[in-house]
């Protein structure tokens, strides 16, 4: 029927164009544009340092390292100048005890020798034999004082006493093993006053001969330099130095700088005195004079035992001495002395040159 049919298409027209009506037409949902993925920020170019940049930190390294290893050396160096006085300062102790000590000892007799004073002397009625004459060994007795001081170290063979200056032990081993250690052998930059090895107090040495550092301090030799001015000079000319077997005060006659490089004009081979003939000992001595930096105030010869102190300076060649003879007897110690009171006044007026 085709009438019917084209009612049934117009009212499917109408429904569908209502529908239409009804409901929005949306576009189709586009798709979101997309950044494109950032890229990570690109580091810097590395730039090679410089050479001088690179030796400007060494620089800096290097002294800070220097720096650390100057601060420690310095409080090392503090520690062992403290260690050294303290030590300095136990045997003074222990050497007032035994000159207490050894004073007492002398002045009490010992009960043998008080009860052979009180017995009469024995008569012998033998009759008298005639025994062949022998001769006599004599030997040294080591004083009381200094056996008490070796109890501190067997090595303390003597006493050096500067007025002012030094009141110190002296030891004795060889010329190097005191030379970086201390009185009780602990190491010891310092290190200590000791006797050349060549002096042997057993016998009569020629020259007593003590080594030390001369230290920035003033500790061991460093006021040695004192002698080099002519008011310390001529205000300090007595220095006391006891051995084990015997007291000396020695009297102060040159201060001088000598050269340790043979055949240098300022050289002077003091440290072989004690194996030198009578000659030789002349000409060294002679040699001392004529270095001596003021005019000999006493009278020396090669018959006077002699104290030579000799330490280091700023130059490895060369060497400070401070030279003195033992007081002989009959002399007075002060110089000042008068000679109408039966003492031989052993200074002369000093003069500069």
């Amino acid at each position: 029927m085709p009438c019917c049919d084209l009612m049934y298409e117009s009212v499917l027209f109408v429904i569908l164009y209502q529908e239409v009506s009804v409901t929005p037409h949306s576009p189709a949902p586009s798709p979101a544009r997309q950044r494109p993925p950032s890229r990570a920020p690109r580091p810097p170019a590395h730039r090679r340092p410089s050479l001088w940049s690179r030796l400007g930190k060494l620089v800096m390294v290097l002294a800070a390292a220097g720096f650390v290893f100057a601060l420690i050396e310095l409080a090392n160096y503090g520690l062992q100048a403290l260690r050294s006085r303290q030590q300095a300062a136990v045997l003074q102790q222990a050497n007032l005890l035994a000159i207490q000590e050894a004073a007492a000892y002398t002045a009490s007799p010992t009960p043998q020798a008080a009860s052979a004073a009180a017995s009469p002397p024995a008569t012998d009625s033998s009759p008298s034999t005639t025994s062949p004459t022998a001769t006599p060994i004599t030997f040294k007795i080591m004083s009381p004082r200094f056996a008490k001081l070796k109890q501190q170290n067997q090595d303390i063979v003597a006493w050096l006493t500067i007025p002012e200056q030094l009141d110190i032990a002296v030891v004795q081993r060889d010329n190097t093993y005191y030379l970086n250690r201390d009185y009780l052998g602990y190491h010891n930059d310092n290190g200590a006053i000791f006797l050349d090895m060549g002096c042997d107090l057993t016998g009569n040495p020629k020259a007593l001969i003590l080594y030390g550092h001369n230290m920035k301090t003033g500790a061991m030799f460093g006021n040695l330099r004192k002698y080099e001015t002519y008011s310390y000079f001529r205000t300090h000319p007595i220095i006391t130095c006891d051995t084990q077997y015997e007291e000396g005060d020695f009297l102060v006659f040159a201060a001088l700088r000598v050269n340790t490089v043979y055949g240098s004009t300022r050289f002077v081979n003091y440290t072989m005195y004690n194996q030198m003939t009578s000659a030789q000992q002349e000409e060294t001595l002679a040699a001392l004079l004529r270095l001596n930096a003021f005019p000999a105030p006493v009278d020396v010869n090669t018959g006077d035992q002699l104290l030579i102190l000799s330490t280091c300076t700023g130059d490895d060649r060369e060497r400070l001495l401070v030279c003195a003879r033992r007081v002989r007897p009959g002399e007075s110690t002060h110089p000042r002395s008068n000679a109408s009171a039966g003492n031989r006044p052993i200074l002369k007026k000093l003069q500069r040159r």
